[in-house]
């Protein structure tokens, strides 16, 4: 099975929309300092809030991301 790694602003208590995709993991935790600096101001992130962005990197099961884009596709009329 393959995953991807995702991450939600919204998942670490910030009302913000943001989401980082990383297919392997080896960038998102880049994406998302960049995106804290940038979006949130954030010059410095405090060791409990990585802690938190790194609890709510989730892991996506690439088969849900495709399977709707593929019953579209397959839907036989």
């Amino acid at each position: 099975m393959i995953y991807i790694k995702v991450f939600c602003c919204e998942d670490c208590g910030l009302n913000c929309s943001f989401e980082a995709t990383d297919e392997n993991g080896s960038q998102i935790v880049k994406k998302i300092i960049h995106h804290m600096h940038e979006d949130h101001g954030m010059k410095a992130i405090p060791a409990d809030f990585m802690i938190r962005i790194k609890h709510s990197i989730k892991n996506q099961d690439t088969i849900d991301t495709v399977k709707p884009a593929l019953e579209k596709i397959l839907v036989v009329k």
